[in-house]
């Protein structure tokens, strides 16, 4: 399974055709304000004129504003995206513990500068155990759930990595519990088996004795 970051989080971005649309539409107020200043009031109708025009050509530039800053913050979104997924996925690499099965792939979205920024990813890691070493296993298995939950913010995926990696280590520690169970059975058996040759010799050794008791004993009567 793949230790992975949440899902790209969704951000309304204007397109390049957006931004080219806003880049022709500005307008050098400096040069306005010049020509006005030039031609002076002539009369109250030209002042009255003067009023309407401004108005009117106050609603584009306030649309234009808009659209430059709404330009501005998709790019500040979009960056702290790219650096927020890369620390993410950087943190799991770094406490996988050599069980990485690949480096951090990522997901890119083209920005409205048209740049690429990263708004997910994920890094593979192995979270098969140990074959014949339950002991390894449940060693492999602590690693792993600390490069699950390495994040400070770890992703669903990363939560079922790791409860995968927590099963693993109950099954390991189980069977090494049956396998020390089983070694300590065997262990009794032989100290049984042992402490029976021994009764064996001393048995055959007191009756060795007694045999030569009894020869000699017939020797004394004899004589």
């Amino acid at each position: 399974m793949d230790i992975s970051t949440s899902s790209p989080a969704s951000l309304h971005l204007l397109s390049s055709s957006d931004l080219r649309t806003i880049s022709s539409k500005f307008v050098d107020v400096s040069s306005v304000a010049q020509n006005s200043s030039k031609n002076g009031p002539s009369d109250s109708s030209s002042s009255s004129n003067n009023s309407n025009d401004s108005s009117s050509s106050s609603a584009p530039k306030q649309k234009e504003l808009q659209q430059l800053q709404a330009y501005q913050q998709a790019i500040l979104e979009l960056k702290s995206r790219d650096q927020h997924v890369k620390d993410h996925e950087q943190a799991h690499l770094s406490a996988s513990g050599g069980y990485a099965t690949s480096g951090a792939s990522y997901t890119y979205q083209i920005g409205p500068d048209g740049r690429r920024y990263a708004v997910g990813g994920e890094v593979g890691i192995d979270t098969s155990p140990v074959q014949g070493d339950p002991a390894a296993t449940i060693q492999k298995a602590r690693i792993i759930q600390r490069a699950a939950l390495a994040p400070s913010d770890p992703s669903s995926q990363d939560l079922r990595v790791h409860a995968q990696a927590v099963q693993m280590e109950i099954q390991a520690s189980q069977q090494l519990k049956q396998e020390n169970d089983n070694n300590g059975d065997n262990s009794s058996k032989v100290n049984i088996s042992e402490n029976g040759d021994e009764a064996s010799k001393e048995s055959e050794s007191q009756s060795v004795d007694a045999s030569r008791l009894n020869f000699e004993i017939r020797l004394k009567m004899n004589s």
